[in-house]
């Protein structure tokens, strides 16, 4: 139900059911205190600005068939704005990390992506200005001329090792 938690400025940990299938837009935004929750695996959508403003939510987890929606031009990603993420788990399975759906998220320092995710959309990560560690599955392909691209993950130097397949690089001032 799009809204049903809006607001709920005491709520701080919720369970959601296993067979949830979807979450609504804006359906836990402004939970100030909500400090953590788990998505069940059988979740397959997540509307825009489900946790919008949940800025004590420290760790989340991100199901394999996850599927941001919007409802309308112009909307919120999930998790924007969630300041206190320090802890992104990405199921294994997952194929794309969509466009701006961690951006702002200002305490996340290192992510591991899986192998199985291809695309990773527009400043997924902008703005997590701690941010420092990424590493790459084999599936993603960036090339040299994409470094430009990769300011969304707020890094002021970007190294790319192709061996390795990580990026590197040092904080903007």
């Amino acid at each position: 139900e799009n809204s049903a938690f809006y607001g709920c400025t005491n709520l701080e940990t919720i369970t959601l059911p296993e067979k949830l299938e979807k979450i609504g837009a804006s359906a836990f935004s402004n939970c100030e205190l909500l400090t953590g929750i788990k998505l069940p695996n059988s979740l397959e959508k997540i509307g825009c600005g489900a946790f919008v403003g949940c800025e004590s939510l420290t760790e989340i987890n991100i199901p394999k068939n996850m599927y941001v929606y919007t409802d309308y031009i112009n909307s919120y990603s999930p998790f924007i704005g969630c300041t206190s993420i320090n802890a992104i788990n990405f199921e294994e399975g997952i194929t794309e990390i969509p466009a701006d759906i961690f951006l702002n998220c200002k305490w996340l320092e290192s992510i591991e992506i899986p192998n199985t995710v291809t695309t990773i959309g527009s400043s997924a990560f902008g703005n997590c200005t701690n941010l420092i560690n990424v590493s790459l599955p084999n599936s993603l392909n960036i090339m040299e001329e994409d470094k430009k691209e990769i300011d969304a993950l707020a890094l002021a130097v970007v190294e790319i090792d192709r061996e390795k397949n990580r990026i590197r690089g040092e904080l903007n001032a």
